[in-house]
């Protein structure tokens, strides 16, 4: 089997690495491990909600962002959805489609009851009567599922009265509205952790894109104003919304950090380099040839874009973006035209296949890009991947079209040379690794080790 196809080849998180100044969403967790529902209590979980406006003016003063991708500012999310007619909806998207991702089913199973926190404390910023966890990993499923029965058993969750009546008192005192979100388990896919195809799912129809307007915050689940947030940006609600510091609620990014056959979660500081999360698990950046940004969807640089800050903000000055936090290494001794032809091969074959110009569009310039790195690809084939990167941008309901464009415009940008190259013949690394058409499997798809391993 080729090594692409090989599963025992693929990254595995070999651990987590928490901030060294000891706060954060992975502050005194090694990654290892469920948090149960007494030690999130311990460490302040669950407090009293306050008031929605308050709740939502304590997450604009931590800037907490959307961690799903775009790095949209929360506050507006949720100013936006209470500001709809009700009643409304709120999700919690643990759909976590890039295969070089792995920190929200780290942070699902070792910290659900955070991210229910979030959920909770959105919800209620939000005027939501309705609540869903969104996954598609077993085991944060379990996780989840084992976090909601702790909460019913404590008297926290299912049961409660409902928000016209008197709010329910927890065994510690705490005076809580009910609270009992929905799990739901989905197929994963690339596309089914798009915020259109949540609420398609939700609604009980497959997990694809829809057209866009409506947007969720307009028409989710059941024609209502959904929030559909992101479990990681949930978990810094919670922070946020019981007035921990600033680092802990908006200042600090969840990054996977791939390398060979190793990956690595870790908690970073915004403001600082990349380069800095990547020698605190990898050891150094030296040896590292190219690098793709924010998982399939920021594009493939230098190394020189590890010196940019890990921020949403700071990535999209240089060009790139933050996304979903995934750092991809391509090492010396790899080829960045078979790293890219491999995320080019599983874009185009993970389409969601209801757009035209979507499906065409991806599968021409991944073809056009395979040929290339495979060594039987000419200057007409450089020729025509260039025309349809151009035209790719915009296509289709989601994203997808977009990544790719992204991918092979920055690999044209800074890797002319090599290109150019394998235009006389494929180099060892292509030779053995690109496949011969689009394909789901990846190299980079990062694999979490079982609970019990």
């Amino acid at each position: 089997m080729e090594a692409h196809n090989a599963t025992d080849a693929l990254p595995v998180v070999r651990r987590a690495e928490a901030l060294a100044t000891g706060v954060g969403i992975m502050a005194d967790r090694d990654g290892e491990g469920r948090e149960t529902l007494n030690e999130y209590r311990t460490r302040g979980g669950y407090p009293p909600l306050a008031e929605p406006s308050a709740i939502r003016a304590a997450v604009r003063a931590a800037e907490v962002r959307g961690a799903g991708g775009a790095g949209f500012p929360t506050a507006v999310k949720l100013d936006t959805v209470a500001a709809a007619p009700g009643p409304r909806v709120a999700v919690a998207n643990g759909e976590e489609g890039e295969p070089a991702s792995a920190k929200d089913r780290r942070l699902l199973r070792n910290r659900p009851h955070l991210v229910l926190d979030g959920l909770r404390h959105a919800a209620h910023a939000v005027g939501a009567d309705t609540a869903f966890v969104y996954v598609s990993d077993a085991e944060a499923a379990a996780s989840v599922r084992q976090a909601l029965a702790e909460l019913a058993e404590d008297g926290l969750g299912a049961g409660a009265t409902d928000s016209a009546g008197p709010d329910p008192v927890g065994p510690a005192g705490l005076r809580l509205p009910a609270f009992a979100p929905t799990l739901v388990e989905v197929t994963p896919s690339y596309v089914a952790g798009e915020e259109t195809a949540v609420v398609r799912a939700l609604g009980g129809d497959v997990a694809l894109p829809l057209p866009k307007p409506p947007r969720p915050y307009e028409q989710g689940v059941g024609g209502r104003p959904t929030l559909v947030s992101n479990v990681e940006t949930l978990a810094r609600v919670a922070l946020a919304a019981r007035g921990e510091p600033g680092a802990s609620a908006g200042d600090t990014v969840l990054l996977t950090v791939v390398a060979g056959g190793d990956a690595w979660v870790c908690e970073a500081e915004a403001t600082a380099a990349v380069a800095a999360a990547v020698e605190r698990v990898r050891g150094s950046v030296d040896g590292v040839s190219a690098v793709l940004m924010g998982g399939f969807a920021g594009g493939i640089w230098r190394p020189d874009v590890l010196g940019a800050a890990a921020s949403h903000d700071t990535l999209r000055a240089h060009g790139s973006l933050l996304g979903c936090g995934a750092v991809i290494l391509v090492e010396d001794g790899d080829c960045p035209v078979a790293a890219a032809a491999d995320a080019a091969s599983f874009l185009a074959a993970s389409s969601a296949g209801q757009c035209g110009a979507c499906v065409r569009g991806t599968h021409v310039a991944a073809e056009q890009l395979i040929a290339i790195a495979r060594g039987v690809g000419t200057a007409e084939n450089l020729a025509l991947l260039r025309r349809r990167t151009a035209a790719l941008p915009g296509r289709g309901n989601c994203a997808l079209p977009d990544a790719l464009a992204m991918l092979l415009r920055t690999l044209d940008e800074h890797f002319a040379a090599e290109l150019d190259a394998h235009l006389a013949g494929p180099c060892q690394v292509c030779a053995a690794r690109v496949p011969e058409q689009p394909t789901t499997a990846t190299r980079f798809r990062v694999r979490l080790p079982h609970a019990t391993a």
